[in-house]
C-alpha cells in the first residue's frame, strides 16, 4: 500500500518529464557558468568556500580602498609578471629592458617593451606605482621638512668646500653633489636628473628639467635662476644607429624608431634630418623636440 503512496506521488507524466529534464539542464548551465566566474584573469583567484572568500594576490600586490592592486613596476619579479598574465619569456624581456635604462619612470617608458600595449597600462584593476620606495610613497620631502632642515641660505660643504649661498649649476656637465647645491635637490632627485639627462643626450632648456619624475613645478621654480645651460649635446646618427640605441631615447616611441628603420632601408641612407618629416609616424611636434638630438653622420 505504501509502494503505491510514493508512485503515485512520484509520477512524473511523460508529456512533462522533457520539461523536467530541461529544468535540469538549465540549473546544470548555471552553477557552471557561476564556477567559471569565480576566476579573475588578471591573476587573481577566489576560492568560495560556504559564503566566505578568500583571495589571494601576488606578493607584489596592494589592495588600495577602490579595490585596485596596486603593482610596483621597479621591484617586481620575473613570477609576479607572469601572474598578471605575461609569459615566462615575455616578463624575462621585461627585465632585460628595465636593466638596460635603470628603471621605469612612467607609463610612456613602460610602453617602450615591445610586449606591452595600452590595454595593460590601463587596466582598472591594478594601479601601477613607479615610485623605488615601497614603504614611502612620496617622491620627495615636503615643504614642511625642508624648513625643518638647515636653511638653504646657510652655505653647504660639498666635497669638503664651503659654497657661497648663490651658486650657478653647469647642467648638462654637473655631478650629484654639484646639483644637490640647488634648493630642493636630494640624493634621489640629483640621481634622476643626471640619468634622464644621459637618456636625453643633454638639456637644450630649462622647461626640459620638468620632465624629470618627481621634479615639481614647485621645486624648479626654487632654482631655476641658478641653472646655467652648457656644453655639447650627445646626438644620435640616425644613418647608423639600431633600434636598442633609438629607443632608448626619451622622446621616441616604437612607432617613431621602427619607421625610421623601414625608412632607411627602403630608401638608404638620410641626406639630412629634416627628411624625418616625410615619415607618417613623426608628427611635427615630435620632430621639433628630437631635431636636436639627431645627426646623419658620425661628426661632431
Amino acid at each position: 500500500m505504501k509502494s503505491n503512496l510514493w508512485k503515485e506521488y512520484l509520477y512524473i507524466p511523460k508529456k512533462e518529464r522533457w520539461v523536467v529534464v530541461g529544468l535540469i539542464l538549465l540549473l546544470n548551465t548555471y552553477f557552471c557558468i557561476q564556477y567559471l566566474h569565480k576566476r579573475d584573469f588578471s591573476g587573481q583567484i577566489i576560492v568560495e568556500n560556504y559564503g566566505s572568500e578568500k583571495t589571494e594576490t601576488p606578493k607584489n600586490k596592494a589592495v588600495s580602498e577602490s579595490g585596485q592592486q596596486s603593482f610596483f613596476v621597479n621591484q617586481a619579479s620575473k613570477s609576479e609578471w607572469v601572474a598578471l598574465g605575461f609569459s615566462e619569456k615575455q616578463a624575462q624581456m621585461i627585465l632585460n629592458y628595465k636593466k638596460m635604462v635603470g628603471q621605469f619612470n612612467g607609463k610612456k617608458e613602460l610602453l617602450k617593451v615591445y610586449c606591452v600595449d595600452t590595454s595593460f597600462v590601463n587596466r582598472e584593476d591594478i594601479r601601477l606605482i613607479f615610485n623605488s620606495d615601497r614603504e614611502k610613497k612620496k617622491q620627495e620631502p615636503s615643504d614642511a621638512q625642508y624648513k625643518s632642515e638647515k636653511a638653504y641660505s646657510d652655505p653647504k660643504e660639498v666635497q669638503g668646500k664651503i659654497l657661497p649661498e648663490i651658486v650657478e649649476v653647469k647642467i648638462n656637465q654637473a655631478t650629484a653633489p654639484e646639483l644637490k647645491q640647488l634648493k630642493g635637490i636630494g640624493d634621489k632627485l640629483s640621481s634622476r636628473i643626471i640619468k634622464y639627462r644621459d637618456l636625453l643626450g643633454g638639456f637644450i632648456n630649462k622647461e626640459q628639467l620638468l620632465e624629470v619624475y618627481g621634479l615639481s613645478k614647485e621645486n624648479y621654480e626654487r632654482f631655476r635662476k641658478n641653472i646655467i645651460l652648457d656644453g655639447r649635446l650627445k646626438r644620435i646618427n640616425i644613418n647608423s644607429a639600431g633600434f636598442k640605441q633609438l629607443i632608448r631615447h626619451p622622446y621616441l616611441g616604437k612607432k617613431e624608431v621602427n619607421a625610421i628603420l623601414n625608412y632607411r632601408k627602403v630608401h638608404g641612407k638620410f641626406k639630412s634630418v629634416a627628411e624625418l618629416k616625410k615619415l607618417y609616424s613623426i608628427s611635427d611636434s615630435i620632430f621639433v623636440k628630437i631635431k636636436p638630438y639627431l645627426k646623419i653622420s658620425d661628426e661632431p
